[in-house]
């Protein structure tokens, strides 16, 4: 049996348990560190990323099953699982929940299936290490839920009609054993919860074992109170399908043993932070609980489950909108699994008597509670996004102008960046020759990135010799443009109107500078007299 040597149990934050998970991880023997994947991927089409590797296994093999070299890999993934919302959060179910999570782990990707049981010895033998020596957790509190085995209609509760029988996992339990967790602390389970059989049909998985990692916080000993805070997850067989005319993969008729190895798992960033912190609440994090007190205490009405569904709403909308590049630019299908933490945010901000223009503030203070992640740190655009979508959706919340500026030569990038953001859309301009003058790096870069998204434009704009000669390519180049040196002369600003907003820019030798305005009120006044300019100025 392995001596597990416990440190004096000592309090971490966020960021010092991320930080020591990936170190720990990183001893792994060939192990690469990987950034994370967007909340928005191919690897879950329709919905938001739920899993901690199957973004980068399909972006580097375009498979879960077919291998063409070893990957060994780390990191820290934040995950969304819209189902919590409803079962869990909006219900108010739990203490233990959030609507966005973070992962960390291992994901051993090996072509060699004889490397199997050493990998997963390996993992394990990390894994314990982190818990008991450098989080002090103590391996008597320690629970593994272990699958006891049978036959595949029996764990599958009948879903598969395979005649085979899985054996009982006695591999992880007797490592588990060795690292101190007592024999009457592991679970024996005869379902799904620790016989991976998961059925896709463009990109199945391969079959095997799963250990749920529980720790007793004191609320009981019976599974529900336990704190689940990892998992252990290898794979020993692929599934076999039955093919028809259309379908690759229409039916799993069998298992083989696989010829590659697949050891993956990990711990919940918050979970483990609640273990080792003696927390009550998930929302006791340090990366949460300031958002949730400055909301709490913002709020007129001081309903502590109405901030905490406010807390994870605007956590998960702004990671969603960041990555997902902005409610429009969302799928179908991603619109309607998001919708509901919108219609849940604006029900907690009508409950606690807060106004809708302090979700800009909350949003920057979530981003400097994640400095980790300086993609957040965009939270203005994100605020914009939501305030759209009150005034879409809830008739008594009136457009309300948000405007930001933008300075210098990068600054005007970034005015480009957000008038394009959304695709195949229509903008209306009016400006000035003289900025092509003055910033060619602003006019080359957003003539070719509107191109590139087919996004039309209605220009008004003074004859020089370069708009002149950009008419001539009007048609190839997603344009129409009318010349009024009346309109234009003397100026060297440039106005583009967007369906919710209006950017103004201008530029001189000596300074350069954009500001944004959203506002749909505006906008339409705008529409109106940019109209009527149109149909009054000739081609």
């Amino acid at each position: 049996m392995t001596t597990t040597k416990l440190r004096h149990i000592m309090q971490y934050s966020n960021q010092q348990l991320r930080e020591l998970i990936l170190a720990k991880f990183a001893t792994y023997p060939g192990i690469e560190i990987h950034q994370k994947a967007s909340m928005i991927g191919e690897a879950f089409p329709g919905t938001f990323n739920l899993s901690f590797n199957e973004p980068d296994l399909l972006e580097e093999f375009g498979s879960r099953i077919e291998y063409t070299k070893n990957l060994f890999f780390t990191k820290i993934q934040p995950v969304i699982r819209p189902n919590d919302l409803h079962e869990v959060i909006a219900l108010l179910t739990d203490t233990k929940h959030l609507g966005t999570y973070e992962l960390g782990g291992i994901s051993i990707a090996d072509i060699e299936s004889a490397n199997l049981y050493d990998h997963l010895h390996k993992f394990i033998e990390v894994c314990s290490q982190l818990l008991f020596q450098e989080c002090g957790l103590d391996p008597r509190k320690v629970y593994i839920k272990v699958c006891k085995g049978g036959s595949i209609e029996q764990l599958t509760k009948g879903h598969y009609q395979i005649n085979k029988t899985i054996p009982r996992d006695t591999y992880t339990y007797t490592e588990w054993k060795n690292h101190g967790i007592p024999e009457e602390n592991f679970i024996w389970n005869d379902n799904r919860d620790t016989f991976l059989s998961l059925f896709n049909f463009k990109n199945p998985t391969p079959w095997g074992y799963r250990n749920e990692i529980l720790y007793d916080v004191g609320e009981g000993l019976e599974e529900e109170h336990l704190l689940d805070i990892g998992t252990v997850e290898y794979f020993p067989w692929r599934p076999i399908f039955e093919e028809k005319e259309g379908f690759r993969y229409y039916m799993t008729k069998d298992i083989v043993p696989w010829e590659y190895a697949m050891v993956a798992g990990g711990f919940g960033i918050e979970r483990l932070l609640m273990a080792v912190n003696n927390l009550s609440s998930a929302v006791d994090c340090d990366h949460v609980k300031p958002l949730y007190d400055t909301i709490l205490a913002d709020a007129n009405n001081k309903d502590k489950e109405a901030a905490f569904i406010l807390t994870e709403t605007l956590r998960v909308s702004h990671r969603v909108l960041v990555d997902g590049g902005g409610y429009v630019n969302l799928s179908t299908n991603r619109k309607q699994k998001f919708n509901p933490y919108i219609i849940a945010m604006q029900a907690a901000i009508e409950t606690l008597g807060i106004p809708l223009k302090k979700i800009r503030d909350y949003l920057g203070l979530n981003a400097s509670l994640q400095p980790y992640y300086p993609e957040l740190g965009d939270f203005g655009f994100v605020a914009r996004q939501i305030g759209y979508t009150f005034e879409r959706r809830f008739d008594n919340y009136p457009a309300w102008p948000m405007a930001e500026y933008y300075e210098g030569k990068e600054g005007l990038i970034k005015v480009a960046d957000e008038i394009l953001k959304e695709k195949g859309i229509d903008v209306d301009t009016i400006f000035s020759s003289e900025l092509m003058r003055f910033v060619p790096e602003y006019s080359d870069y957003f003539n070719k990135l509107r191109q590139e998204r087919k996004i039309f434009l209605r220009a008004i704009t003074d004859k020089s010799d370069e708009t002149i000669e950009r008419k001539q390519n009007d048609d190839k180049e997603y344009r129409k443009t009318k010349f009024s040196d009346k309109i234009v002369e003397h100026l060297k600003s440039a106005i583009y109107i967007l369906d919710n907003k209006v950017v103004m820019i201008t530029a001189t030798e000596r300074e350069q500078g954009g500001m944004i305005v959203e506002n749909k009120e505006i906008v339409q006044i705008l529409k109106v007299m940019f109209e009527n300019t149109w149909n009054k100025t000739v081609d």
